[in-house]
């Protein structure tokens, strides 16, 4: 079960990764228009909101923290923040 996920996922990655190369080499000017509207709806998307709740309850489970509500709050923003620093910074 877990090989399939992998599977859709990195199917849906490459995806999503051309749609990216071809609408970014259609529409040249502004120069980081597509990088900006794909950088944004992973931001604003409900998926991403559920994916770093997930993520933040392994990660304090993992550290052995007590899960309060503000360091619930604090670790689910960090992760999405550091996906999109990590995204926005690692261009070619």
């Amino acid at each position: 079960m877990w090989v399939i996920g992998a599977v859709i996922a990195a199917a849906g990655m490459q995806v999503f990764k051309h749609s990216k190369r071809v609408l970014g080499n259609r529409l040249l000017k502004p120069k980081f228009l597509m990088t900006s509207v794909f950088s944004a709806s992973a931001v604003f998307l409900p998926w991403a909101a559920g994916n770093s709740l997930v993520f933040r309850e392994y990660i304090l489970l993992a550290a052995n923290v007590d899960p309060t509500r503000w360091t619930l709050r604090l670790v689910a923003f960090s992760s999405i923040t550091f996906s999109v620093l990590l995204h926005g910074t690692a261009l070619k």
